[in-house]
């Protein structure tokens, strides 16, 4: 059996324990801003820039989420 869990707070130290292996997304600064504009439209790109991004950084710095994890893939 294969569960593949995602999302910026999957590697939480209260689910992280669960997992046979994490992996780590890692991609450059100007990628995310590409992505995140496609796929939210320019209203809602100043908040995530602003506020969502900031906010997503220091939680993977903080609770260590490269460090901790098995794999980290470059994009």
């Amino acid at each position: 059996r294969f569960n593949l869990i995602e999302g910026v707070y999957s590697h939480h130290p209260k689910l992280s324990g669960r997992y046979d292996l994490k992996v780590f997304l890692r991609m450059s600064e100007g990628d995310q801003h590409a992505r995140v504009l496609a796929r939210s439209g320019p209203a809602l790109y100043r908040r995530f820039v602003n506020e969502w991004i900031p906010m997503e950084n220091r939680y993977f710095s903080v609770m260590q989420i490269a460090e901790n994890s098995d794999l980290i893939l470059e994009m």
